[in-house]
């Protein structure tokens, strides 16, 4: 193996690892959800029996496709088809799920490290797509994702000296999806890891994640280099803030917490990205908060969303790290989902070649 520190970048990505679980159905067919009392297009968590449950209900209509999942765990495999190092920490139970996953990761050559627990399942989850109005319904078990510690975390930075000197580069990214049970790792991974270039990354994930874990959230935001999220989630920061529907006020405040260098990126669905940032690149020195809107890549074969906004960030970050201009970053970020989304599950054709894109772009000296 290439030692770390002689390679261009290095991130740092942790902790959901989840066996997913993706079937398309027509609109005649998803009344099985009445059945589980889940409502049309949402997301959320359901106990294992009841996912378990819900998986062998939709195996019997139609085949499910599995594949790796996890937010974090997503963003890692695109980073890594993209060309970066990007090392997943996670834990995974002692399963034929988790047999299936170590499997997958091998063969894709993503670099992970798993910690096996013998009395807890691997994680699951179920995507379930309308193949008629393109709504997807999506719930998970994080089972054994959330037996990881900060034991367990320093024993990896031990043994794989993954931290790099904090003049150097690094991004050391977060999901929501890890709270509530993580919150003394993410305070850890704040207080001891992000320094210097080493800059911390979260993804808010979900809005009730935003609504139940506030407080832990805030302290994340806080701390980030990079904020990313959908209108949804930051509307819920937002009101959660106290600012009620005035999300403006609520990214102004943001800003004034400290006078750190910071980029927020919302995105709007087909109505394309808010860029919201202090600085153009990490070499700037922080300035005035502009805002730039986007527009989001065209996509007429949308096969699976799942994974979209995951795709986005590796390839925002992929971007930054080579040094676009942020609007590039996001070019080449929405190039990238739009990629995905025309493919089962959280992937890039493996004809896919970055340099397309990048190729008429101009990186920062």
């Amino acid at each position: 193996m290439v030692k770390r520190e002689m390679l261009r970048s290095a991130n740092c990505v942790q902790r959901h690892v989840l066996l997913d679980h993706t079937a398309q159905l027509h609109a005649n067919e998803m009344d099985l959800l009445r059945t589980f009392h889940i409502p049309p297009n949402t997301k959320g968590e359901l106990d294992f029996q009841t996912l378990r449950k819900l998986k062998q209900e939709v195996c019997k209509r139609v085949k499910c496709v599995e594949s790796p999942g996890g937010s974090a765990l997503n963003t890692v495999r695109i980073l890594t088809h993209l060309g970066e190092n990007a090392l997943f920490i996670g834990s995974i139970g002692d399963d034929e799920a988790g047999q299936k996953l170590q499997k997958c990761l091998k063969e894709q050559n993503i670099d992970v490290r798993l910690f096996t627990y013998k009395d807890i399942p691997t994680g699951e989850c179920v995507s379930i797509i309308n193949m008629d109005t393109h709504d997807e319904v999506l719930y998970a078990n994080i089972g054994a994702s959330d037996q990881i510690n900060i034991d367990q975390m320093i024993q990896v930075e031990q043994e794989l000296h993954f931290l790099r000197p904090p003049e150097r580069k690094q991004i050391i990214y977060i999901e929501g999806f890890m709270l509530p049970q993580c919150e003394e790792i993410c305070t850890h991974l704040v207080k001891n890891y992000v320094r210097g270039r080493r800059w911390l990354a979260i993804n808010l994930s979900a809005e009730y994640v935003v609504r139940k874990h506030f407080d832990i959230i805030i302290e994340l935001v806080c701390a980030a280099y990079f904020i990313f999220g959908n209108f949804k989630e930051f509307s819920a920061l937002a009101d959660k803030m106290g600012f009620g529907a005035d999300l403006d006020q609520a990214l102004k405040t943001i800003f004034e917490m400290s006078c750190s260098p910071r980029i927020i990126i919302i995105t709007m669905d087909r109505d394309g990205i808010v860029l919201v940032a202090n600085v153009e690149y990490e070499s700037d020195k922080v300035g005035e908060v502009f805002y730039r809107r986007c527009s989001a890549v065209p996509v007429e074969n949308v096969v699976d969303s799942t994974g979209a906004g995951d795709s986005f960030v590796a390839g925002f970050l992929h971007a930054f790290l080579n040094k676009y201009k942020l609007l590039d970053c996001v070019i080449v970020g929405s190039a990238v989902a739009a990629k995905v989304v025309t493919t089962i599950g959280c992937n890039l054709p493996k004809d896919f070649n970055v340099s397309t894109i990048t190729n008429k772009m101009t990186k920062i000296k």
